[in-house]
């Protein structure tokens, strides 16, 4: 078997990066540590955080083919039925169905109105009871 002789020189690999020569670079800074886009010189400096901008996106709304973010996909039909509706207009307004509802009720007694009719009519029923003594009159 032969022996092998000599002497060994460092290899870079993943437990010596930071001693590796020619590492690689990005606008000529060489990518050591955690840059970040500015010091890279390839960032605008907005602030964003990557939470924000991944928010932001979320909310992205996709650009359909033949609309425009401000076509109007009503039609001429509609779109006229629309402009017609007064401003301040409701769908589900109730609509009065008794007569005493169509005349404000001014025609009409109450519950306890015709409850003070009905008990002074029996208390007038009553004292005609006492005047009446059998089918003669009392004076």
């Amino acid at each position: 078997m032969e022996q092998l002789t000599g002497t060994m020189s460092s290899v870079p690999d993943s437990n010596n990066y930071e001693n590796m020569s020619h590492k690689p670079q990005i606008n000529g800074v060489e990518l050591t540590g955690n840059k970040t886009s500015e010091e890279l010189g390839i960032g605008g400096g907005s602030g964003v955080t990557k939470q924000e901008m991944e928010d932001a996106l979320r909310e992205k709304v996709s650009k359909e083919d033949g609309k425009g973010l401000s076509s109007n996909d009503f039609t001429g039909d509609e779109k006229s039925k629309l402009e017609g509706i007064e401003e301040g207009a409701q769908k589900n307004v109730p609509v009065p169905t008794k007569v005493s509802e169509l005349e404000n009720d001014s025609k009409f007694q109450t519950e306890d109105q015709v409850k003070d009719i009905r008990d002074a009519v029996e208390k007038m029923g009553r004292r005609l009871d006492e005047l009446v003594d059998g089918n003669e009159v009392a004076y």
